[in-house]
C-alpha cells in the first residue's frame, strides 16, 4: 500500500508545465500582431468611458492612477494581492463577462492617461506600473480556470503593452505570486525585460521604488507621503 501526497507546490509544478506548454506559441502570434495605434476599437465595448461596474467588484479590484514619474509617465498602481479573481470566475460566465469588462476598462483608462495635459513636458507616449501583489495566495493558481482566464487576457494585450508601457515592477512577490510571473513569462516574451519583480522584502524593494520614481507621486505605503491622495483612484 502506499499513498500519493498532493500539495499545493506539485499542483503549482503541474500548472507551470501545463501553461507554460499551452501559451508559448500563442505569445509568438501576439506579438506578431502588434497593434499600431491606440483605436477605441481595441476593445470590444464601446462605453468604458461612462459603465460602471458593480460595487463588489470595484472593491474588490483596486487600482490607482498615482502621479507621474520624472519623464511625465502616468504611474499606476494595482493591488493584485487582494484581488479574487477565482471568486468571480466560479460564479459563471456572466460573472466572467462582467469582470473582463471591468479588466477591459482599466486598461482603457490607463491608455486615456496618456492623453494628460500637462504643461511642465511634452505628452508621455507610456505608462508605468507598480503591482503590489501582497497577499496573493495558491487558491488563485491552483485554479486552472483561474489562470487560464487571466493568461488569455494578458495574452491578449501583449502588443499593447509593448508599445505603450515602459515598465512594470512587481512588489511583495510571495512564492505564489512569482510562480504566476513565471506561468505567464512565454506569454509575455520580450516585455519580461521591463519587469522587475521583488520579493517581500520591504527593505529591498523600497529603496528601488525611490529610486525609479519621485516620492511626492506615491502613497504612503509605497514610500510616499502620509495623507497622500491618488490622481485617480478606482475601487
Amino acid at each position: 500500500m502506499f499513498s500519493i501526497c498532493i500539495t499545493p507546490g506539485k499542483i503549482f509544478l503541474v500548472l507551470l508545465y501545463i501553461f507554460g506548454v499551452k501559451f508559448t506559441s500563442a505569445a509568438e502570434t501576439s506579438a506578431e500582431n502588434a497593434v499600431t495605434d491606440y483605436p477605441i476599437s481595441l476593445f470590444p465595448d464601446n462605453d468604458l468611458n461612462v459603465w460602471q461596474a458593480p460595487a463588489e467588484i470595484r472593491k474588490m479590484f483596486t487600482y490607482y492612477w498615482s502621479g507621474f514619474d520624472e519623464e511625465c509617465r502616468p504611474i499606476w498602481v494595482g493591488e493584485l494581492g487582494k484581488w479574487d479573481a477565482r471568486k468571480v470566475i466560479e460564479r459563471g460566465e456572466d460573472s466572467k463577462k462582467m469582470l473582463r469588462k471591468y479588466i477591459y476598462q482599466g486598461i482603457y483608462r490607463l491608455l486615456e492617461s496618456l492623453k494628460f495635459n500637462n504643461t511642465d513636458c511634452p505628452p508621455p507616449k507610456e505608462v508605468i506600473g507598480i503591482l503590489d501583489v501582497e497577499g496573493f495566495n495558491y487558491r488563485q493558481i491552483a485554479s486552472t480556470a483561474t489562470v487560464s482566464y487571466l493568461l488569455n487576457i494578458v495574452k491578449e494585450f501583449v502588443p499593447v503593452m509593448m508599445k505603450y508601457v515602459q515598465s512594470v515592477y512587481f512588489i511583495n512577490t510571495n512564492f505564489a505570486a512569482n510562480g504566476l510571473v513565471t506561468i505567464a513569462r512565454p506569454i509575455l516574451g520580450e516585455f519580461m525585460a521591463r519587469v522587475e519583480v521583488y520579493g517581500t522584502r520591504k527593505s529591498t524593494w523600497l529603496p528601488a521604488i525611490l529610486k525609479r520614481f519621485p516620492k511626492e507621486q506615491l502613497p504612503e505605503k509605497l514610500g510616499g507621503k502620509k495623507g497622500f491622495t491618488p490622481l485617480k483612484s478606482y475601487g
